[in-house]
């Protein structure tokens, strides 16, 4: 009872002077808040909204700076590039997380799947990404800086309609750049 009594005492305090402002307490706090977050996949709204943005306003070198560099080291890769601002027609209006998937305790790697409306078409567009290096280093100074091995691993597009009709539901299936234009491209 005593070592209850004991843990609960130190909760108590800790907890007390983290809500009444202690600079130490409350700096700690928000170290390992913001750890926390970027280790649970708090990136993938902020990835989705700098790809939607690059499509959108048609930043093609904006979207290559979003690829982890294995990705962007890919001999089609500015070929791929190309060839999804051609497919990817018009400005968004709307858009739909429509699935998702976080892999590990640390949320390191994450897959998303859109489905967006645009001024022109209708588009399903899934993405895999690593927002933590798993070899980069846990430490403070360390946290939300991005190395080589971060970012997009892959991206891929169809038309919504296409998606529909065959019942699509798989993530891009390796690194690269996906562009689907028939049924049999899905399978």
């Amino acid at each position: 009872m005593k070592k209850f009594s004991f843990s609960a005492v130190v909760s108590v305090l800790l907890f007390s002077m983290l809500l009444s402002g202690c600079g130490a307490v409350s700096s700690i706090a928000d170290t390992w808040i913001k750890h926390r977050d970027i280790r649970y996949g708090q990136y993938y709204e902020q990835m989705w909204e700098e790809i939607l943005t690059a499509l959108d306003s048609g930043d093609k070198e904006a979207f290559k700076e979003l690829f982890c560099d294995d990705t962007a080291s890919l001999s089609d890769f500015d070929a791929k590039v190309d060839e999804f601002f051609s497919f990817y027609q018009g400005k968004s209006s709307q858009y739909l997380c429509t699935g998702g998937l976080e892999m590990g305790m640390s949320s390191e790697y994450v897959e998303k799947n859109y489905e967006v409306v645009t001024s022109q078409a209708s588009y399903s567009i899934s993405f895999c990404y690593r927002s933590q290096d798993p070899d980069f280093e846990d430490q403070p100074e360390n946290w939300g800086k991005i190395s080589g091995q971060t970012g997009l691993n892959s991206i891929l597009i169809l038309s919504q309609d296409l998606a529909d009709a065959v019942e699509f539901t798989q993530w891009p299936p390796e690194n690269g750049i996906f562009i689907y234009y028939t049924a049999e491209d899905c399978r």
